[in-house]
C-alpha cells in the first residue's frame, strides 16, 4: 500500500514513524495512539487507531456505550465506535493534501485521542487494565460514598 509522500513527511515531521515493512500503513509516535492509515483515494485517507477496553466495560455494556456516545459528542474529528473488545475510533481527511488543514486536522486527531480521553472521567473506568472488582462496586455507589483506594 502506498501513502503520499507528503503526508509521509509531514507526520514524520510532526514526530510519527512509519513501521516499515508492514502490510497496513502504520504510524506511531510516543504518548499517541497507534495510528493505521487507509488511503482511499488520491485526495481521501481515513485514520484509525484503537484501545482495548477492560472487564468493566464487558460488565456493564450500556454503561461503555453511553461512554462513547459521549466522547461523540466532544470529538472533534474522530468518530468514536465499540469494535470487538477494543473502543475503536477514526477520522476521514478528505481533499488535496495542504500543509496547513492537514496539520490542524493532526491537531485535532490527537486531541480526541488523548486530551478528550484523559478529561473524560470514565476513561479511567472502562481503558485502565483491569482492577480488582472494588472499581465495579465503586462506581454503584452514590458520589458521596465514593472513596480513593
Amino acid at each position: 500500500m502506498k501513502i503520499n509522500q507528503n503526508i509521509k513527511n509531514h507526520l514524520e515531521y510532526m514526530g510519527y514513524a512509519m513501521v516499515p515493512d508492514s502490510d497496513t500503513i502504520v504510524f506511531m509516535k510516543p504518548g499517541f495512539p497507534t495510528m493505521c492509515i487507509e488511503q482511499l483515494t488520491e485526495n481521501r485517507i481515513v485514520l484509525i487507531a484503537r484501545y482495548l477496553y477492560n472487564s468493566n466495560a464487558e460488565n456493564n455494556e450500556l454503561g461503555f456505550l453511553n461512554y462513547i456516545n459521549n466522547l461523540n459528542t466532544k470529538t472533534y474529528i474522530a468518530t468514536f465506535l465499540k469494535v470487538g473488545n477494543f473502543l475503536g475510533f477514526c477520522a476521514m481527511y478528505t481533499g488535496l493534501y495542504n500543509r496547513t488543514e492537514f496539520g490542524q486536522f493532526i491537531q485535532s486527531w490527537e486531541y480526541d485521542s488523548t486530551t478528550l480521553l484523559d478529561n473524560t472521567p470514565e476513561t479511567h473506568f472502562f481503558l485502565m487494565e483491569d482492577s480488582p472488582s472494588i472499581d465495579s462496586d465503586l462506581m454503584n455507589l452514590a458520589i458521596d460514598k465514593q472513596y480513593a483506594a
